[in-house]
């Protein structure tokens, strides 16, 4: 890995690029030479109240294909190439994302923003968008899969009390190429796991001191609608957690 940034005397401080060669795709070893690319270019400053910063990422890295049949979408269903040069290749998994963060301390507390754009490409299976393991025991075909996400935080803290309030925003595409009532059509080779989903989540904390922190948080999960059984409209899903954080 490799981190490069000026001295703090440096007007060029602000920036900071961090890029590296990683071995395995984040779930098992390596079995073979090939390594990871993952890199982030970002820009940060800070004013006496404020802290604003924005980046850039990209990754680029490999998944084992450990039969010679590949499917992508094309014409709104799952294509299947069976070149038998397929067979323990390679498809590729790359990445692009965008991310900001902004804070700024007032009389209302401590206001804090952050946001991420990601898209790309994701090898996965048919029941999954998970990469497979790295391993040439592993078996099943490759699905590719463009897919978009990202989200928008905000925090707010209440003044000098020991209290916050958030409000989060967040979708996955894990298909961007088929969307609606395409997904899940007889033949396609689509379904639930080609389904569009977007949260919006609310919460409460308390600090009680610096070893205890409670909380309570309510998602209100989307899915899309799509011709999957079951997915025919938004299901009733929402979610209530109410956690203790307790550290030692």
């Amino acid at each position: 890995m490799l981190i490069l940034q000026a001295p703090k005397t440096s007007p060029w401080y602000v920036l900071k690029l961090e890029a590296g060669l990683f071995a395995g795709n984040g779930i098992s070893v390596d079995t073979d030479s090939k390594k990871d690319f993952i890199s982030h270019l970002s820009y940060n400053n800070t004013s006496s109240k404020m802290k604003y910063g924005a980046g850039v990422s990209f990754y680029n890295g490999y998944i084992f294909q450990p039969t010679n049949k590949i499917y992508t979408i094309e014409n709104n269903i799952f294509t299947e190439n069976s070149d038998p040069a397929n067979l323990n290749g390679f498809a590729k998994r790359q990445y692009f994302g965008v991310d900001a963060q902004f804070s700024t301390s007032s009389l209302l507390g401590l206001t804090s923003l952050r946001a991420e754009y990601l898209m790309g490409t994701q090898p996965g299976s048919s029941s999954s968008t998970s990469s497979p393991a790295a391993t040439a025991t592993v078996t099943g075909d490759t699905y590719i899969r463009s897919f978009t996400g990202g989200y928008v935080h905000f925090v707010q803290d209440i003044a000098d009390t020991k209290h916050s309030i958030t409000v989060k925003y967040d979708w996955y595409d894990p298909n961007s190429k088929i969307s609606g009532d395409l997904v899940g059509i007889t033949g396609s080779k689509t379904g639930k796991v080609d389904m569009a989903y977007s949260t919006i989540g609310v919460g409460y904390f308390y600090r009680m001191n610096q070893n205890v922190k409670l909380s309570a948080y309510y998602d209100f999960i989307t899915n899309e609608k799509t011709k999957v059984k079951g997915y025919y409209h938004n299901v009733n899903d929402n979610l209530l957690t109410i956690r203790m954080q307790y550290k030692f």
